[in-house]
């Protein structure tokens, strides 16, 4: 190409509007610059850049393109002699000492880094930078070539012609603020690539970081702030990485920072000194043992005071506006509450605590000092999350007490500060905050009938968060609070305070019975039906949707779905107009890219599609179409412009939508399979094809539809076994390596028990197949490669679990013990989900199939090494649990003929443990579980009678309830169940069954254990077992107080407790026990009163 061919190219690449024309040209460029060898290309190029026009800013941009997006593949490289390289620099060289280019010395840098690589000598570049320096117009090109020029080892550098570190500090000390910018960027460079392990010593370090604080401090006191900013943000990276090797010189840099912060300089000024603070906390792992007082001190005196920026007019705006108080996510604000949200998880115990806990003693101490009170609330709100770790019960009541005592307060928004802290303390505190619920309620009624508007509102939210840690029987005693509260709101009009209502009665409907719910509803669902039309005709009008109007269309859409599938019979004749509309919605949002309310109609359609499941198919035949054009969207876009050549971008909202697609279609594949029969082949050809790369939940969601398939492939009546020799390989690709002594994991924990979960789903699939059919073509190969991966991701949790150990071990030091705990706590709960996950997988062999050969060959072994695993570790703990739980499967599912010689050599080293970890709950309840399980199949065997185990279970009761932990509480119910089941088996005395009657009325724990103990006493009242005629009034005491108790929605609801249920209404309903029934009724308090009374209407 000649020369001006290539500048009418580049001319048109720059200037062309029309998308079709800039495409060819794009592809006529690329293809130009692919030449090999490159010299016409590179020549052109040059020249254009060298030669000023137009085009030469954008030639000298898009060659540095092609040198870092290319690398050894760039154009310099492809040239038929590489010499000519150095013909061109200078060509280059020449022309910024003229023109002072920005750009154009970029592609000098870039390309002479490239050639410093391959080792190749540039005498010219550093004879430039020596020779420029000395001329008053071009030196702060000759500094910005160093800055760009330094990214490399010190190895390297050392190979420069001259000593980098002198120029370095001889150009620091120039009057130009520009050139000392530079130079602190290079010298921040130097100190990012070369801590003290790789060259540089530890003298030459504070050297160098002497003169960057001592040039930045000049640069500041000349009021220069543009170039001071700049030259923060190279303090801020060299603090980000190597903030260790300079810890000595903190102090000096936190007291430079608290001069910026205590001047009248800008707010990005002192936003600039926040983030250095910031990132000083974050990234120097001593800072509690050298700098606790200092850091401690600064978050009082600057970061504390800023966490609010609020002022009067703002809050009068506020009052009178419909929007809130809303600030940029870089303000002063926001980094200042974010540093105290990170602070809060690394200096809980030790600063964030206290210093908060004073504050607002203090604050408190000065009412009408709003802004101080302000400040300190919005900081506790911000800390809760990271401190709820390391606060014991008086910490949590001292933080309410504090919180609460502003609810008076004669300015607005600190009223509305304490309700949104105190709902972020019932979230981030539960359970130990509900002893403070009382007088948290009080505070939240009586801020929804706030004069202003606003607080109001904000009550009803302050009550979700109050109800989201309620279980049915907690929630229950705030009812009438609750349904007060959201009369409140929806009466008002306001679209604020009838989202916040709707969203309260759907937290509701998660946890109150059906009784309780139906005259809430009956009351509360005319008007929310009515505003339902009103938003559906603005939904077919309107065009486009704010922020709030999103908010309550999609708690509008939860709510009534919600709503219709706990008390469907309110929705009799109504259901199908709601799906209807809900089928608008999902077209509409789909259209509109309205992702927030796209998600809710999906899953507003999955609550209430069991109410219709006659007319199922026309709506999936509708969906399925949305389904299928929402899955072929790009979620990943490799740019492939000028501007965006090879960069890889996510559309996040893209992404949205699919996973909300592809968690519904999971969902409806398992509910209505058939419904998909018409669709099957192309259903599957999407999901194969479909490119989840570096999505993490959208793999695991494919994974689950692959699973789900091949059930749905056995119910549509499919040839399953060729559908699964199809999918089986392409499925386990996505979980298994391609090379099998490949150790690494691509996962993290989570991620590696979602893939535990995807392979138990399709263990599941596969199995209920095999069953039913006795197809056994592949079996033997297919329960080998469940076993291998099974394996595989049983080491890859390991593997990362060590490594993320191992990177946390080494900060414990500087963590007291609470703290260690706290963190080690994080780190084992997300292995202990995989190890769950494992179980839960390998227990599916025993459920689903009950082929002894596999359990034999596979499952048991398994157990057993799980069962050895050992008791040093919490990870190990789960380990031995797991194995013991499959055990347990294996006694309620197989013959005692199959079990009885493993279970009785398992129980003893079950015991064994035991006296070994008499408090480790989580052992204690798994073994008696097994135990119990046992003792049921087999009330004759020795194991019943064992007075070890009988009196370790008394013993190990009451050390339960003296330690009131969760785990100790359930693993009391556990213990109660065994001793039932123990002592109806052995006979017990009186004496037995008194001490056992005290125990069973403190069961309310543990549901599964509630609901064994009521089947239990219930068949033998029903068989009128004449050991348990003979205590009669402790059976019927026992049953109502666990059958009407906290689990009582949740077993009277359950499918699988339909015989259950009616069992006791038989018992109840039998006149010579009914006096019993009614004197345990009135025992058990009003809770249970008022469920009976539901119960017998």
């Amino acid at each position: 190409m000649d020369y001006q061919s290539f500048i009418q190219l580049l001319q048109t690449l720059m200037t062309a509007s029309d998308q079709t024309i800039r495409q060819e040209t794009e592809i006529g460029y690329f293809n130009y610059r692919s030449q090999d060898p490159s010299d016409n290309f590179v020549d052109n190029m040059i020249q254009c850049i060298i030669t000023p026009s137009e085009v030469s800013d954008f030639a000298a941009v898009l060659l540095r393109q092609d040198i870092d997006k290319n690398g050894d593949k760039c154009c310099f490289h492809r040239l038929s002699d590489e010499s000519k390289c150095i013909t061109y620099i200078d060509s280059l060289l020449a022309s910024v000492a003229q023109s002072q280019s920005d750009k154009l010395l970029m592609v000098v840098a870039h390309w002479s880094v490239e050639l410093m690589i391959k080792d190749i000598e540039i005498p010219t570049v550093f004879g430039f930078i020596q020779q420029a320096y000395q001329s008053e117009h071009v030196r702060v090109m000759a500094v910005m070539l160093v800055a760009q020029m330094v990214d490399a080892s010190y190895s390297t550098l050392q190979k420069w012609p001259f000593n980098v570190f002198e120029f370095l500090q001889m150009c620091i000390q120039d009057q130009d603020h520009k050139v000392a910018r530079y130079t602190i960027q290079a010298m921040a460079k130097i100190l990012v690539n070369n801590d003290t392990t790789t060259g540089m010593d530890q003298k030459a370090v504070v050297g160098v970081m002497t003169m960057i604080m001592q040039r930045i401090t000049q640069s500041i006191a000349s009021n220069d702030e543009p170039n001071s900013i700049k030259m923060l943000v190279s303090l801020q990276d060299i603090i980000g990485f190597i903030g260790d090797s300079i810890i000595e010189q903190i102090p000096e840099i936190i007291k430079f920072l608290s001069q910026i912060l205590r001047s009248n300089f800008s707010e990005e000024m002192k936003c600039q000194a926040v983030r250095i603070f910031l990132d000083i906390t974050e990234t120097i792992s001593n800072i509690r043992k050298f700098l606790a007082d200092i850091v401690a001190n600064f978050l009082k005196e600057f970061i504390l005071p800023n966490t609010s920026t609020v002022t009067e007019d703002d809050i009068q705006n506020w009052i009178q506006e419909e929007n809130d108080l809303e600030y940029r996510a870089e303000s002063l604000q926001a980094l200042c509450e974010d540093t105290f949200e990170s602070c809060s998880y690394t200096l809980g115990k030790q600063i964030i605590q206290p210093l908060l806990y004073n504050a607002a003693i203090m604050a408190n101490k000065q009412p009408q000092n709003w802004r101080q009170l302000l400040c300190v609330l919005n900081a506790i709100c911000f800390s809760a999350e990271g401190i709820q770790n390391v606060c014991k019960q008086k910490d949590i009541d001292n933080f309410c007490k504090q919180v609460l005592a502003s609810q008076d307060n004669p300015n607005p928004r600190v009223r509305y500060a304490v309700l949104q802290t105190i709902g972020q303390l019932c979230t981030d505190f539960a359970p130990q905050i509900q002893v403070n619920h009382k007088i948290i309620m009080s505070c939240i009624m009586k801020l929804a009938q706030d004069p202003v508007s606003k607080v109001a509102y904000h009550a009803v939210a302050a009550a979700i968060n109050f109800n989201s840690g309620l279980d049915y029987e907690g929630s229950y005693q705030y009812i009438e609070q609750f349904v007060l509260i959201m009369k409140f709101a929806w009466g008002s009009g306001s679209m604020d305070g009838q989202t916040n209502a709707l969203t309260l009665l759907s937290s509701l409907c998660e946890v109150l019975d059906k009784e309780d719910l139906t005259p809430i509803l009956q009351d509360l669902m005319p008007g929310i039906l009515e505003q339902f039309q009103t938003t559906m005709e603005a939904i077919k009008n309107v065009p486009e949707f704010n922020k709030k109007q999103q908010e309550f269309i999609t708690a509008i859409l939860q709510a009534i779905s919600m709503s219709s599938e706990e008390v469907p019979e309110l929705f009799i004749g109504i259901a199908e107009n709601i799906l209807d509309n809900l089928m608008i919605i999902v077209q509409r949002s789909k259209q509109q890219e309205e992702h927030e309310n796209f998600s809710s109609a999906f899953s507003a359609i999955q609550r209430l599609a069991p109410s219709c499941t006659g007319k199922m198919q026309s709506y999936i035949n509708q969906l399925y179409p949305i389904i299928t054009d929402v899955l072929k969207n790009k979620a990943i876009d490799v740019g492939t412009g000028i501007e965006n050549e090879g960069e890889v971008k996510f559309n996040e909202h893209v992404i949205s939508l699919q996973t909300a697609v592809f968690l519904a279609l999971v969902d409806f594949l398992e509910k209505f399979p058939e419904s998909f029969k018409e669709y099957f082949q192309e259903l599957t050809t999407q999901i194969i094809d479909f490119n989840t790369l570096a999505m993490d939940g959208l793999t695991v969601a494919r994974l689950l539809c692959m699973a789900q398939l091949v059930a749905v492939a056995h119910k549509c009546g499919f040839n399953v076994q060729e559908f699964h020799t199809m999918m089986f390989p392409i499925f386990m690709k996505e979980i298994l390596p391609e090379d099998p002594t490949d150790e690494s994991c691509q996962y993290d924990l989570e991620q590696v028990a979602d893939c535990i979960d995807g392979v138990a789903t399709y263990v599941e699939s596969y199995l209920e197949y095999v069953k039913a059919t006795n197809d056994t073509s592949v079996y033997n190969e297919t329960i080998q490669q469940f076993m291998n991966a099974l394996q595989y991701l049983e080491k890859s949790a390991a593997h990362i679990f060590k490594e993320e150990f191992e990177d946390l071990d080494g900060e414990l030091e500087d963590l007291d013990a609470d703290e260690q705990e706290a963190e080690i706590e994080r780190l084992v709960d997300n292995y202990a989900t995989s190890i769950e996950s494992l179980g839960f997988a390998y227990s599916c062999f025993v459920s689903k199939l009950q082929d002894i050969n596999v359990v034999s060959t596979y499952v048991v072994p398994t157990a057993q090494r799980f069962i050895t695993a050992g008791l040093q570790t919490l990870p190990q703990i789960y380990f031995v649990t797991e194995g013991i739980a499959i055990f347990a499967d294996i006694v309620e599912k197989f013959d005692p003929s199959y079990y009885i010689n493993i279970i009785e050599s398992v129980i003893p080293q079950a015991m064994m443990m035991l006296s070994q970890k008499p408090d480790c709950w989580i052992l204690v309840q798994s073994v008696y579980y097994m135990i119990g399980q046992y003792i049921l199949k087999n009330p004759a065997s020795e194991v019943a009678k064992s007075e070890q185990c009988i009196s370790f279970a008394a013993k190990a009761i009451t050390q339960a309830i003296a330690d009131g932990s969760d785990e100790a509480l359930h693993s009391h119910d556990n213990l109660v169940s065994y001793l039932l089941f123990a002592g109806d088996a052995t006979l017990q005395s009186e004496s037995y069954w008194q001490q056992w009657h005290a125990f069973a009325r403190g069961v309310k724990n543990d549901g599964e254990e509630v609901s064994n103990i009521s089947k239990y006493l219930t068949s033998k009242l029903i068989q009128n077992d004449a050991g348990w005629m003979g205590r009669v009034n402790m059976a019927v005491d026992v049953l109502v107080l666990l059958f009407f108790g906290t689990y009582y929605s949740d077993i009277k609801n359950s499918d699988e407790n339909k015989e259950l249920v009616e069992q006791i209404r038989a018992i109840i309903n039998n006149g010579n026990v009914l006096p019993i029934v009614q004197a345990a009724v009135q025992s058990g308090g009003s809770f249970v009163q008022k469920n009976y009374q539901n119960f017998t209407q």
